[in-house]
């Protein structure tokens, strides 16, 4: 026996769950880039400004946004 023909919603829902599992994988990457090549460099600087010490504060806080988001979906959720 045959599947039936997709419909337009069954194609766009599929696509959907694709373009999500991509977005997932691209923020584990970031993660692992974060934490080989930006935070070695980051823990090594000494004598950090206000301004620097601000920045990299925002850059904490986006860090630990990724690292929620990656706990709160993770990749089976969006399988079909």
């Amino acid at each position: 026996m045959t599947d039936p023909p997709l419909s337009a919603v069954d194609a766009a829902v599929r696509k959907a769950v694709e373009d999500t599992t991509m977005f997932y994988q691209v923020l584990i990457d970031l993660k692992a880039f974060d934490k080989k090549f930006i935070r070695p460099v980051i823990s090594s600087q000494l004598g950090l400004t206000d301004r620097a010490n601000c920045f990299l504060a925002s850059y904490h806080k986006a860090a630990l946004d990724l690292n929620s988001a990656i706990a709160w979906l993770p990749s089976s959720v969006w399988s079909a």
